[in-house]
């Protein structure tokens, strides 16, 4: 009998959002939302890149308009207020139609 693991990353994607609480780069990182001090982000022909800066270091995170947004409402939730980022412009240049 082995140990069970805590999450199940089968059919999880290259870059994901896990359980609205991790973001994951495969074979790079998982990293936690909630350690995150500040987030920025800039639009990109491949998507949005995040930025998520946790003291000295930053993790850059590529992903479409809708989970960046989502990781951006789940991030001010675990600040301690909620703000729904659908209702803010986070594009650019390459906007999604």
């Amino acid at each position: 009998m082995g140990a069970k693991p805590c999450l199940d990353l089968r059919g999880i994607k290259m870059n994901d959002l896990i359980e609205d609480r991790y973001v994951l780069k495969s074979g790079s990182y998982l990293a936690d939302i909630a350690s995150v001090d500040f987030i920025t982000w800039r639009q990109s022909e491949e998507g949005i890149m995040l930025k998520m800066h946790i003291g000295q270091k930053e993790i850059r995170f590529v992903c479409p308009k809708d989970t960046a947004q989502r990781i951006l409402t789940i991030w001010t939730k675990f600040r301690g207020q909620e703000i729904d980022m659908k209702q803010f412009e986070i594009g650019g240049k390459f906007e999604y139609y």
